[in-house]
């Protein structure tokens, strides 16, 4: 493994098989300040995600998981209880005791596959729709005032490369390393 130094802070590593791999050692002087207030932003817009969920427990009685289990379900319907695991990173155990909790609530329906009956699909009853058009108003509304934009066209300009770099961590593709 040969090791290429590319600045302050960053090298780049080449294994054996010629694939390349960022190495960021900490800190990166260079771009420390920038990096401070990305990491800064990240948690004002979590804490007031955060704030949002508890409000909206208040209001509806769901917690934050329940909450991204019923929006994850919107977009996906008839999920698998497992790929739904796998997409909030959390365990199969856990992601039924939310179902459980969704389901007393009248809030998903679980039905077996037509195609298999080993499998059971996951939908959102009338009652969890009227809680998820609420919650994309509300992610709307605090996405645009985080990322300091006035229209929806300036938010989805915003928000790819963001969800670019979601995907890039959700697949393991980043291939950046901490020393």
């Amino acid at each position: 493994m040969s090791n290429k130094k590319m600045g302050p802070g960053m090298s780049l590593l080449e294994n054996d098989k010629g694939a390349d791999n960022v190495v960021c050692t900490l800190p990166v002087e260079p771009n420390g300040e920038m990096i401070s207030g990305v990491v800064e932003w990240l948690h004002n817009l979590l804490s007031t995600f955060d704030e949002q969920s508890r409000e909206i427990n208040k209001v509806t009685g769901v917690s934050r998981n329940e909450v991204l289990a019923i929006r994850m379900v919107s977009i996906s319907p008839s999920i698998t209880v497992s790929e739904l695991a796998k997409r909030m990173q959390i365990s199969s155990v856990t992601m039924v005791r939310i179902l459980d909790r969704l389901e007393k609530k009248d809030l998903i329906a679980r039905t077996r596959s037509n195609r298999d009956r080993r499998v059971v699909e996951i939908s959102i009853t009338d009652k969890a729709q009227d809680i998820d058009v609420m919650l994309g108003n509300i992610t709307h509304d605090i996405l645009k005032c985080c990322l300091g934009v006035s229209d929806d066209d300036e938010l989805l300009a915003k928000l790819k490369p963001l969800q670019k770099l979601s995907s890039q961590i959700n697949s393991n593709s980043l291939g950046v390393t901490l020393e």
